[in-house]
């Protein structure tokens, strides 16, 4: 094999092993970011919890404006939103 053939299947081997290298640093921020989105669904449903037993929600009930306009009721306190 020439030395030209030999240093283009190093490089394509470099590339490779860089591509499976950031494959997996990606993977590891996924999982950090999957637990991160744990950890508020979490937090939120406590600040929810805590509201509700110490006093109750204060519901409001808004509409958006237009002719299809939602309607949504949400907590004053703790921002929890109910349909």
């Amino acid at each position: 094999m020439d030395t030209n053939k030999i240093n283009k299947m190093d490089t394509i081997k470099q590339y490779n092993e860089d591509i499976h290298q950031l494959q997996k640093e990606k993977d590891e921020y996924k999982k950090m970011i999957n637990n991160i989105d744990s950890n508020i669904v979490r937090l939120t449903k406590s600040k929810h919890l805590f509201c509700y037993s110490t006093g109750g929600h204060d519901w409001i009930t808004e509409s958006e404006d237009g002719p299809y306009g939602d309607t949504y009721r949400y907590c004053t306190k703790c921002n929890m939103q109910t349909n």
